[in-house]
C-alpha cells in the first residue's frame, strides 16, 4: 500500500545513511497556540455563530487573539475541542403567531374596511422562498 516514489525516497534513506535513520520517528508536535481561557472563549463563539470553512475561523482568531493558524492546524484543534464538519438538521422556519395576530388586528381589518370597489389586497414575502432548501455545511458542536 506505497507507492513507488515513497519506496524509492525509503530506498534511498536506506542506502545513505542506515536502518536506524530509516526507522527515526522525525515527528515534532507542538504546544497549542491558545491558552485554556482562549479556547473557552472560541468554543462559546463557535456555538453562537456557524462557519462553513475553517479559514473563517482562522481569521477571527488572528483578529480576536493576533494568532495565526494554518488551515490543517485549526482544524485539528477544532476536532480536539468537540466541533465536527457536518451538515445540520434541516428544520423549517416557524413563524411568529404573535406578530401576525397583532398585523391582523391592527393592520389586515382596517385596510380591509376601507377598501374601495376596485381595490385589491396582495401579500408578499420580502424573501426569495426556495423551494427544497439545502442546509449548508458548517463547524457544529459534536451531538447538537
Amino acid at each position: 500500500m506505497l507507492d513507488d516514489e515513497t519506496i524509492r525516497r525509503y530506498l534511498k534513506i536506506y542506502s545513505e545513511q542506515g536502518v536506524v535513520k530509516l526507522l527515526q520517528d522525525n515527528y515534532i508536535g507542538c504546544v497549542c497556540k491558545l491558552d485554556e481561557k482562549q479556547i473557552k472563549e472560541l468554543s462559546n463563539h463557535l456555538e453562537q455563530k456557524v462557519y462553513q470553512e475553517a479559514s473563517e475561523i482562522a481569521k477571527y482568531i488572528e483578529g480576536k487573539f493576533g494568532i495565526k493558524y494554518s488551515a490543517l492546524g485549526l482544524v485539528k484543534l477544532l476536532h480536539r475541542i468537540g466541533f465536527v464538519y457536518k451538515k445540520p438538521k434541516h428544520i423549517p422556519g416557524k413563524a411568529n403567531e404573535e406578530a401576525q395576530k397583532k398585523f391582523v388586528e391592527e393592520t389586515y381589518k382596517e385596510l380591509k374596511k376601507n377598501l374601495q370597489e376596485n381595490d385589491r389586497i396582495y401579500f408578499m414575502d420580502g424573501t426569495h422562498p426556495h423551494h427544497n432548501s439545502m442546509p449548508a455545511y458548517g463547524w457544529i458542536k459534536k451531538d447538537k
